[in-house]
């Protein structure tokens, strides 16, 4: 049997996050219980900086990010004056096999919105 993962990296980090901001995002990623659900994500934050960075370092999963963290970290991406945060994804297999291997890429809006690029395949 081989394990899947998915590595998942912000394209950069969000500036003016103080440590309010940072403690309540923080508590509205953390799982509930047991979760089957949970997402892989974690967040790291400079003190001295007040920069937020978001990651999931083996199983990430934005379909399951909880919608109340994903408002909050919306309001925290327009307070910054931008309209998006952008990651890019690392999907492996510890078995490589055809299909086994890939990537891509999705963003969280300033209104808390999870979005992916379309792909356009010419023939």
């Amino acid at each position: 049997m081989s394990n899947c993962y998915k590595i998942v990296t912000a394209e950069r980090v969000l500036k003016n996050c103080s440590e309010t901001d940072f403690q309540r995002l923080h508590e509205l990623l953390q799982p509930k219980g047991d979760d089957p659900d949970y997402h892989g994500f974690k967040l790291e934050w400079d003190r001295g900086d007040d920069k937020l960075y978001m990651y999931a370092p083996e199983s990430g999963n934005e379909d399951m990010l909880p919608e109340k963290f994903l408002e909050e970290l919306g309001k925290l991406i327009e307070l910054g004056g931008d309209i998006e945060l952008r990651f890019g994804y690392a999907v492996y297999d510890d078995k490589p096999r055809p299909g086994s291997a890939g990537g891509g890429a999705f963003a969280i809006t300033k209104e808390g919105i999870l979005v992916y690029p379309r792909e356009n395949w010419e023939e």
